[in-house]
């Protein structure tokens, strides 16, 4: 390994190799143990700062209705439909105009 000062075209390329080469990420020269967990230190509350009322949990939204799978009648309607188009516009339109599928917005 060479031990000459980089020049800045030697830096270019080694910062040019590093991105070809996938390095997103610095290295420190003193190791970092990431599996050390941190307690963020305590947030004192300002005694100018009003205190805040905790929000009210939303009411329950009622169930929705349960879906019903389409009857096998309409899955080989919707394939003879979909094999009848011959461009995918004519297929949009008839994805469109088919009601046998309860999926649809």
């Amino acid at each position: 390994m060479s031990t000459r000062p980089l020049t800045r075209a030697g830096l270019e390329e080694l910062l040019r190799f590093y991105a070809e080469a996938g390095v997103d990420q610095p290295i420190e020269s003193d190791p970092i143990d990431r599996f050390v967990v941190v307690e963020p230190p305590p947030v004192q509350p300002s005694p100018r700062e009003p205190r805040r009322v905790p929000e009210l949990a939303p009411p329950p939204r009622p169930a929705p209705a349960a879906a019903s799978v389409p009857d096998e009648g309409q899955a080989i309607l919707a394939r003879q439909l979909a094999r009848a188009a011959n461009t995918l516009d004519e297929l949009a339109d008839a994805i469109r105009a088919f009601d046998g599928c309860n999926l649809k917005f």
